[in-house]
């Protein structure tokens, strides 16, 4: 029996993405907001791994895709937002807790 399909794409797999976005884009959103809104850094790897996220995405719906090859793409988007996540929150925290707020400790 053939997979249910939405213009041409497995259903679990439209399923996998949104689940994707609804259980990490929250978190990378909240540490990209916290280094603009409180530190007023753009932090260029994460943006730029937020588009890769995007790219894979959509390579993934197209339409000329096999089953395949749309779950190396949702694997890969997937990498990309947790990449987005992990650096933007390193880079917030290395904000909150600089090293320098720690020297008198060792002094």
């Amino acid at each position: 029996m053939e997979p249910e399909k939405i213009s041409g794409i497995e259903i679990e797999h439209i399923k996998w993405i949104i689940e994707i976005i609804r259980k990490k884009y929250s978190l990378v959103k909240q540490g990209t907001k916290y280094l603009e809104n409180f530190e007023r850094k753009y932090d260029l790897n994460s943006l730029a791994n937020i588009r890769d996220f995007l790219s894979h995405v959509e390579t993934a719906f197209r339409k000329d895709q096999g089953s395949k090859e749309r779950i190396q793409n949702i694997d890969q988007a997937e990498e990309h937002l947790r990449r987005a996540l992990v650096e933007s929150h390193q880079i917030a925290l290395e904000s909150i807790f600089r090293p320098r707020d720690f020297i008198h400790v060792f002094l």
